[in-house]
């Protein structure tokens, strides 16, 4: 059989090792390019998510307020009609107060207690 020579010469695999760096540096290159662009990605994306949490607490407390605010109208209407009931039959009014409406609101486990 006839074997091949596949020995290289030193300058070949120089150049060969050279052409080999070029390439890789390159690549490296569009690495760090890309990873710098994903850092940037990751704070961008870290910002919003904040400001979106905020958004979402500052939404949250609204609606606890609402909520409240329903019940102490709610409470309030209820006081009217049961006064204005109570006067047709001739008994006096019905007292109800502020911190009717804010145990009732309690009892029903929308405000938060972070």
């Amino acid at each position: 059989m006839h074997q091949l020579n596949t020995e290289l010469s030193p300058q070949h695999r120089l150049n060969r090792l050279e052409h080999e760096h070029g390439y890789l540096a390159e690549q490296n290159s569009h690495l760090n390019r890309e990873l710098s662009s994903a850092r940037h990605t990751i704070a961008t994306l870290r910002t919003i998510t904040v400001q979106k949490e905020k958004s979402l607490q500052a939404v949250q407390q609204e609606l606890d307020q609402a909520y409240f605010r329903i019940r102490l109208l709610s409470m309030t209407l209820a006081r009217h009609l049961l006064s204005h009931q109570h006067a047709e039959e001739g008994s006096g009014p019905i007292q109800l107060d502020r911190q009717d409406a804010f145990e009732g609101y309690m009892d029903k486990g929308r405000v938060n207690s972070s």
